[in-house]
């Protein structure tokens, strides 16, 4: 008789510590493997320069045209600060780095590999403890941008309405017509008097004083033209006078209420209701890996849903139908998501994504809402290595932020309200 195959795995160890050799080898494999095959790290300078400087896709801040050459507004004040620190001979031979990742190049700037990163990089306290931040220069917050509908939100419109006529000199304007009208309802019984109609002794006090105001009111909004009907119609020329004066207030009130209630309507056309942080996590988003949103969203998450069994978000590469979220090497790559219906919402930077919302070919199709999460700072990252560099970077930000026209350069290139979106 034959006998039973012998397995080898149990005839040398027990299962139990061949499944620990067995994960430990695994381990070993990640460990040395893994960062050799796919760790993306920034390339390396050439030998004679002596100031690295990060840059990555991110518009509007960096874009690459077709020749792969970078502009934008952190290119700009770069290349400004480059040309006064080169007068003052602080520096040397400067050149730009690709480094595509967020993460590469917060580990760069800690190891010296790159001297400074101009493309945008909130301040926060865990990045400080990696390496140094400039003087900011911009200010902005996390936000989501959604598809327009199209559809006319009579909420937003009442609301635009509302906050339109509570401005104060919108109150001041308002209480003047008022006041017109109540002059103007004296005249007309004055008016109405001198033509031997005599409205109260026909329908008492308080329908006289209803006549007057109705008259008064309709005559002054231009619900009445000169020469229209009220059954008490003028033939003098002071009431002819009295009527072509209320016309006249009439057109310009009712031009006035138009051009407010059209603007609202507007306004009003394709936005969409304000999304809570909680309500975001409930959709299927798009954010900006290695990036403050995801942490945020990661935030959010935790505090609601408490741990998952698997991660909340997973690479555009790597992503399934079952990911609620989608996270991009690009605002633009998350916002394209958003434009093809793949995802609900993209999470992420008011000024990048405000910025794209009005860009072809995205504009009039997304919404971005005006309310933020949470603030945040913009600053450049500068290698703790280099403390001359980062003061004299501060230095000529600064000089150039207490100029006049920081303000009309900033909103040129990133669009009007781009310093303030909350």
């Amino acid at each position: 008789m034959c006998s039973p195959p012998v397995n080898l795995q149990s005839a040398i160890v027990p299962t139990r510590v061949w499944n620990i050799l067995r994960a430990a080898s695994v381990m070993l494999v990640l460990a040395l493997g893994v960062p050799t095959a796919l760790k993306a790290d920034c390339p390396t300078r050439s030998k004679d320069t002596d100031i690295a400087v990060g840059i990555r896709s991110a518009v509007p801040f960096i874009e690459f045209d077709r020749r792969g050459v970078p502009h934008g507004l952190a290119i700009d004040l770069w290349s400004q600060v480059e040309r006064e620190l080169r007068v003052e001979l602080e520096i040397g031979l400067t050149e730009f780095i690709v480094c595509p990742s967020i993460r590469d190049q917060g580990h760069a700037l800690a190891t010296g590999a790159l001297d400074v990163v101009i493309s945008p990089l909130t301040i926060t306290a865990e990045r400080k403890q990696q390496y140094a931040f400039s003087q900011q220069y911009l200010n902005s917050g996390l936000t989501v941008a959604t598809r327009s509908t199209g559809a006319i939100d009579f909420k937003v419109a009442f609301g635009i309405v509302l906050d339109t006529v509570t401005q104060p000199g919108v109150v001041r304007a308002i209480i003047g017509f008022l006041f017109l009208n109540l002059i103007a309802a004296v005249l007309i019984r004055w008016a109405l008097r001198a033509e031997g109609h005599d409205i109260e002794r026909e329908k008492g006090p308080f329908g006289a004083a209803a006549d007057y105001i109705i008259e008064a009111v309709s005559r002054t909004a231009g619900l009445k033209s000169v020469g229209a009907g009220s059954g008490y119609g003028f033939g003098r020329s002071a009431g002819k006078m009295l009527e072509i004066v209320m016309a006249v207030v009439g057109v310009a009130l009712s031009a006035m209420l138009f051009a407010a209630i059209t603007s609202a309507f507007v306004r009003a056309i394709g936005t969409a209701p304000t999304l809570s942080a909680e309500d975001v996590i409930s959709l299927r988003v798009a954010t900006l890996e290695n990036s403050t949103a995801q942490d945020f969203l990661h935030y959010v998450d935790r505090q609601v849903t408490s741990l998952r069994e698997r991660p909340l978000c997973a690479t555009s590469a790597m992503a399934t139908t079952e990911d609620t979220c989608i996270l991009t090497p690009t605002w633009k790559d998350a916002v394209a998501l958003l434009a093809s219906g793949d995802v609900d919402v993209v999470l992420g930077d008011w000024v990048a994504l405000s910025y794209l919302a009005r860009s072809e070919p995205y504009s009039g199709r997304l919404v971005v809402q005006g309310q933020t999460y949470v603030g945040e700072a913009y600053g450049w990252g500068v290698t703790p290595e280099r403390t001359d560099l980062r003061a004299a970077i501060d230095r000529i930000l600064i000089d150039e932020m207490r100029q006049p026209e920081w303000r009309r350069r900033i909103e040129k290139a990133l669009g009007t309200g781009a310093i303030s979106p909350y």
